[in-house]
């Protein structure tokens, strides 16, 4: 009784190799979405302090497209052949990294999706942490009603980002997010099932450390979330609070309670 679609870890030899590099805050890599590969090639390397990896590959379909929506997703039949190509670049430096992901499905027969964009990740000492993503994404659905309705041969553009600050002390810790995905944003070669909402997630964290006791660290904490949609319309939220205990002989103990809705 799934809404959007089920995630599968990838298990292909092919595709593992370098699959850290394809890692990003926004899931714009998934290579199961490459059904049935014919052929491929794939070169991952090093060049000083930057990291690289790339692969093309001929995709006979025969699987299914995540169509993505902003209260589920459906399917359509992949009936044709594309030519996936992927490539992304990772600069590390002392207290981070840049990177950019440059990600393109061209169709058999008429239709494409080509996406690309920055990510970081800054690290200025050891207890803060900002990161963060932009995608833009440039679509042509294929002229095949006879496999999904929506497919008329339509031109798509939009954008999705996320940006995330972390602060963490021995006692106190902070998590903020900020994510939004345009409605006709696409990942074809990637895992983005839901399109068209703004999200916003809080959370912070209080660590007390009683000595000699049989509880060693007890976190308390409370986060919320609250997701809408580009009209406004409430999708999703959350708020909770609780306590995470860890004591001896390797226990530990989670109490939560929590209160969300969703449409």
């Amino acid at each position: 009784n799934e809404r959007f679609a089920i995630f599968y870890p990838e298990k292909r030899p092919f595709f593992l190799e370098g699959s850290d590099l394809f890692s990003t805050p926004l899931r714009a890599v998934h290579t199961r979405s490459i059904t049935d590969p014919k052929a491929g090639a794939r070169a991952t390397g090093k060049v000083g302090s930057t990291s690289f990896t790339a692969l093309s590959v001929l995709d006979q379909g025969g699987g299914s497209v995540v169509i993505p929506g902003a209260e589920f997703s459906d399917f359509a039949n992949q009936d044709f052949e594309s030519t996936v190509t992927l490539a992304r670049m990772r600069h590390d430096r002392d207290k981070g990294f840049f990177s950019f992901l440059a990600s393109d499905r061209e169709n058999d027969g008429g239709g494409y999706n080509r996406v690309y964009g920055p990510d970081f990740d800054f690290r200025p000492n050891d207890s803060d942490q900002i990161g963060g993503q932009v995608l833009f994404s440039q679509s042509q659905n294929p002229d095949r009603p006879d496999l999904y309705e929506g497919w008329n041969g339509q031109k798509l553009e939009d954008w999705a980002g996320q940006f995330w600050l972390w602060r963490g002390t021995s006692t106190w810790d902070y998590w903020l997010l900020g994510e939004k995905v345009g409605e006709d944003f696409r990942a074809e070669n990637g895992f983005i099932p839901q399109v068209g909402y703004e999200k916003t997630y809080a959370e912070v964290g209080r660590t007390f450390r009683p000595k000699q006791r049989f509880l060693h660290r007890i976190r308390t904490f409370a986060f919320g979330e609250y997701t809408l949609d580009e009209g406004g319309n409430v999708l999703y939220r959350l708020g909770s609070i609780g306590a995470g205990m860890s004591g001896k002989k390797n226990s530990f103990f989670r109490l939560r309670l929590s209160q969300d809705g969703v449409r």
